[in-house]
């Protein structure tokens, strides 16, 4: 794993893009959406759940971080939930 772990991503669900995608066309509303699940988790977290989830006892390595790596990723989704009604799910 590239750095400490700690870097936070927000996912998403396919099933909840493919909704907001029907939601908007379907309404009167225009502009950019950023369609996201609104929760951060960190890379640690997220390699622990995947080894929990399969069984494996593989030991995370860390290595150096990448340069130009993102510390923190979030999408803002307000503007969808207000606009469109949608919520992720």
């Amino acid at each position: 794993m590239y750095g400490n772990g700690e870097q936070t991503r927000d996912f998403v669900y396919v099933g909840d893009v493919a909704r907001a995608n029907l939601i908007a066309l379907e309404s009167r509303a225009s502009g950019v959406f950023n369609i996201d699940y609104g929760k951060s988790v960190t890379i640690n977290e997220l390699a622990k759940m995947i080894l929990e989830l399969t069984g494996s006892e593989s030991p995370i390595i860390h290595i150096g971080s990448r340069p130009g790596n993102i510390r923190n990723s979030r999408a803002g989704i307000t503007k969808a939930m207000k606009l469109l009604g949608w919520k992720p799910q």
